[in-house]
């Protein structure tokens, strides 16, 4: 009886792994297209600030989505939050690609500022959720790939 408990938890956690591959893939897309659209304009540091803010609100969103994940013990839930967090900014710049602004990309630039530091935040949230129930996953079917797994997806991210 406990082994169909486990292979339902280990099923459940590639679901979760799947969706936020899904949910974070193209995010990361569209983060890029954004940060090469505005490394074209010259003479401009755009680019640069943007990065540096998407970092640090990325990490932000990977310590608090530990943290709600531990204190909830819902990762799903936590993995669902951060990408509704990721939305708005995809909305942003499909509106921008669609029908850019009189002002441009600098005109832009707040925007993407705005709600890509919110989508990063939402990214580093559905991240860590997913490698923390995958992490949980392995670990209850006493699966000896759990490094293997985790830091594979990790590496995935960290270099795409």
């Amino acid at each position: 009886m406990s082994g169909v408990h486990h292979q339902t938890d280990f099923t459940a956690a590639y679901k979760v792994g799947a969706l936020t591959l899904l949910t974070s893939g193209p995010f990361c897309i569209e983060w890029c297209v954004t940060l090469c659209l505005h490394a074209m304009v010259p003479n401009s540091n755009s680019a640069l600030i943007l990065v540096v803010c998407g970092s640090l609100f990325a990490v932000l969103g990977a310590c608090g989505g530990a943290a709600l994940a531990k204190s909830w013990r819902n990762c799903p839930r936590v993995a669902a939050i951060g990408a509704f967090l990721m939305v708005p900014f995809m909305f942003a710049l499909w509106s921008y690609l669609a029908s850019p602004p009189a002002g441009g990309l600098g005109a832009f630039f707040w925007q993407a500022m705005a709600l890509g530091s919110l989508g990063c935040l939402g990214m580093g949230m559905n991240i860590t959720a997913a490698l923390g129930y995958l992490g949980k996953a392995y670990k209850v079917t006493h699966n000896g790939d759990t490094g293997k797994v985790v830091g594979s997806f990790g590496w995935f991210y960290l270099v795409g």
